[in-house]
């Protein structure tokens, strides 16, 4: 957006809407029934959603590498103790 600008720790957008810290949806201020307001309200909403979905698919990705490591390491456990023979 060509009209955003920071005033300290707030980021104005057009002159007419303002995001205060910590930049949530709640946090979005202005003018509620302005296009401007609801069109940034729906950007902080999404772009708040998208991290959530990035952080969990980040998650569940290394808990699956995780498993098959471990997987893994079961088998190569699995055939070096039958390839042990007693003495």
């Amino acid at each position: 957006m060509p009209e955003v600008s920071w005033e300290g720790k707030n980021i104005v957008i057009m002159n007419e809407v303002t995001i205060t810290p910590p930049y949530k949806a709640d946090n979005v201020k202005g003018q509620s029934d302005s296009k401007a307001f609801i069109h940034v309200r729906k950007m902080v909403e999404k772009h708040l959603k998208d991290i959530q979905s990035s952080a969990i698919s980040t998650t569940n990705s290394n808990n699956g590498d995780s498993v098959a490591q471990h997987n893994n390491n079961i088998s190569v456990s699995s055939n070096n103790s039958s390839n042990t023979t007693p003495h």
